[in-house]
């Protein structure tokens, strides 16, 4: 029996960097495949570049229309029994059809998907994949129906191969819904036509470059969090109306969104920014203590807001282990002086505040708490020295007191008591330096900060 044929469609608008490695990372394929290359308006002069393949590959001219025109007008061109659509940005690895035709044996199979390999704009490897976690295989359905989009993880476009059954059934695919992202499209209606196959070794390479249509910086994260809730609510109705009239099957999609949790993490991180920046004026700066969680999903190496600066801990480096307290403290004043305003812990970073007592009691005695359901503080100015309000003594804790209420007693002691331990740090400060003590620069260090570090 003989091998199912592959055609891979490289769609393109500009990239003229770019493309050149794609098209011959495609002709460098053995068995040769079926090379098609859909230029979507470029103008940037990539479209001379192609000339020299004109020989060797399907060329498709049109005027811009959108990542669904290209993979229309692409897979028109394409004869492949299994067709793969690669970015102009991205290269298949050596070899990579060979392990996507046998996966194609059984006929009845819809897609095969792999993580990739992510390089930089030189073409050297990160060391990390796209996407990093492990991907379902196996008859995806019924997962599907109950969760609606954003279902299960998928690989982003140029870690897809598609069978051309499928393929004529969803295309041509709506061009103006799916001007970016049409790969979401396709990943999500074919995992309702057929078995889904995956292949643990990745077979091509995504190219992070900074310019990347979908995966570039230059949207905030709020106008990518609601770009993506917009787009999820698209999908969703796609997929609604491609069950009932394609399969018989009624699904509200409002039950996708109480369930998907996908979604519920976009719409609360959403819910999150608006609190930011209601007390966050512009010019602002905010440290974000989000324990990586935010930089899942692309939103990594982004302003959170427009007009407001960001800042994380450490400068978002990867860190071994927790570092300790004084170091803690120590970044905390130095972002503060770099133009931070406000220090804000969502989710899952709050453990921050319990790990680090003295950075809580450093944040609620010479800062401001912001009220609200975003756990916050205004950080103190530089150069601020006037001490803590020592506030109402503490109530006694009763006998009867349940362990939770004890336990919110001996919190509100620890931080009171870091409170005067600032205070009285504070004052020896103070006088250190009217005696000319040089074992502190007070010029530049706030000093009651500082005093938390000691014992």
């Amino acid at each position: 029996m003989s091998l199912p044929t592959v055609s891979v469609v490289v769609n393109k608008f500009n990239y003229e960097r770019y493309v050149g490695l794609a098209i011959e990372s495609a002709l460098a394929q053995r068995p040769r495949v079926e090379v098609v290359v859909v230029d979507d308006g470029s103008t940037d002069g990539s479209r001379e570049l192609l000339s020299k393949y004109r020989r060797r590959v399907k060329l498709v001219l049109q005027d811009n229309g959108g990542q669904a025109a290209a993979f229309n007008s692409g897979f028109a061109a394409a004869t492949g029994d299994v067709v793969l659509f690669l970015d102009a940005d991205d290269v298949l690895v050596r070899g990579a059809v060979r392990t996507i035709q046998p996966a194609f044996s059984d006929p009845g199979v819809a897609k095969l998907h792999w993580p990739l390999w992510e390089i930089d704009s030189r073409g050297r490897p990160t060391g990390s994949l796209r996407p990093e976690g492990l991907m379902p295989e196996g008859d995806l359905r019924a997962r599907v129906v109950e969760l609606g989009p954003l279902a299960h993880a998928n690989p982003p476009t140029s870690g897809n191969a598609f069978s051309r059954r499928v393929l004529e059934r969803l295309l041509p695919m709506p061009v103006e819904e799916f001007r970016i992202c049409a790969d979401a499209y396709l990943v999500m209606l074919a995992s309702t036509l057929g078995p889904v196959r995956r292949s643990l070794v990745p077979l091509s390479s995504w190219r992070r470059h900074g310019e990347n249509r979908y995966n570039g910086i230059r949207e905030t994260v709020s106008e990518r969090v609601r770009a993506d809730l917009e787009r999820y609510n698209v999908l969703a109705a796609t997929l609604a109306v491609h069950l009932e009239s394609n399969q018989g099957t009624r699904v509200d999609p409002a039950i996708w969104r109480r369930r998907n949790t996908g979604y519920l993490r976009l719409e609360r991180i959403r819910s999150s920014l608006d609190a930011i920046e209601s007390f966050v004026p512009p010019g602002g700066g905010v440290v974000l203590v989000d324990d990586g969680d935010w930089r899942q999903g692309h939103l990594e190496n982004r302003e959170l807001l427009q007009d407001r600066g960001t800042f994380r801990l450490f400068d978002g480096a990867t860190l071994a282990e927790p570092p300790a307290e004084q170091a803690v403290l120590v970044e905390t004043r130095r972002l503060r002086r770099a133009g931070a305003t406000h220090i804000v812990f969502v989710w899952p970073g709050a453990w921050w505040l319990q790990q680090y007592p003295a950075l809580e009691s450093y944040l609620r005695t010479r800062g401001q708490p912001i009220p609200g359901d975003v756990l916050a503080f205004e950080l103190p100015k530089p150069g601020r020295r006037t001490p803590p309000d020592p506030g109402t003594p503490l109530a006694p804790v009763p006998r009867s007191a349940s362990l939770t209420e004890r336990r919110r007693a001996l919190r509100r002691l620890d931080a009171k008591i870091g409170g005067l331990r600032a205070s009285i740090g504070g004052l020896e400060r103070e006088l250190a330096e009217h005696a000319h003590v040089d074992a502190v620069d007070l010029r530049h260090e706030d000093p009651v900060a500082t005093a938390t570090l000691e014992p």
